[in-house]
């Protein structure tokens, strides 16, 4: 810029001079500003996106734990159920250790039972031998006492062969259970 040095051109370009510095300043101002406001801007955004990813990772494993519990929970109550119809099932079953002992007591002394198997529902099959007569006598009273209701747990008992070998009586018999 050339410098005219007339009073009334000295005056202007004097004023054109800091006219142009006050602008020159303003313009660093607002690009400054908007510099720092740039800054501002995406600082704020990588905090808000690592505060994001942070939230989203803790989401997750949440999410992980959460489903493995929801396998734990399905998987105990299919373990439940399970074992209430097993407890169910074993209310109701019939129990067959208790019955064969109920008839073997039966017996008097001196009967050897052979073979006892539970022939249909609830009848039993019984094969046994006795070394004398008395106690087929007494097997015999016993038929009797549960054909006549005398003992709870037994419905009818019927002997189905006798057989006497040498002094050996064998038989067969059917037991009906209540």
């Amino acid at each position: 810029m050339s410098l005219n040095l007339l009073p009334n051109e000295a005056k202007f370009q004097a004023q054109r001079i800091q006219f142009r510095k006050k602008s020159d300043l303003v313009s660093k101002i607002i690009l400054t500003i908007w510099l720092l406001a740039i800054i501002v801007v995406i600082a704020w955004w990588l905090l808000v996106k690592m505060v994001v990813n942070k939230s989203e990772t803790k989401k997750d494993q949440a999410m992980r734990q959460f489903m493995g519990l929801a396998d734990n929970v399905v998987i105990n109550q299919n373990l439940r159920y399970k074992a209430k119809l097993v407890g169910q099932i074993l209310n109701n079953r019939f129990e067959y250790a208790k019955t064969f002992r109920s008839i073997l007591a039966l017996f008097p002394v001196g009967v050897t039972v052979n073979k006892y198997e539970l022939k249909t529902g609830k009848v039993f099959t019984i094969q046994g031998e006795i070394g004398n007569s008395l106690t087929m006598d007494a097997i015999e009273a016993m038929v009797k006492s549960v054909n006549n209701q005398e003992n709870p747990e037994f419905e009818k008992a019927k002997l189905t062969s006798m057989k006497l070998d040498d002094n050996n009586w064998s038989f067969s018999m059917e037991i009906s259970i209540k």
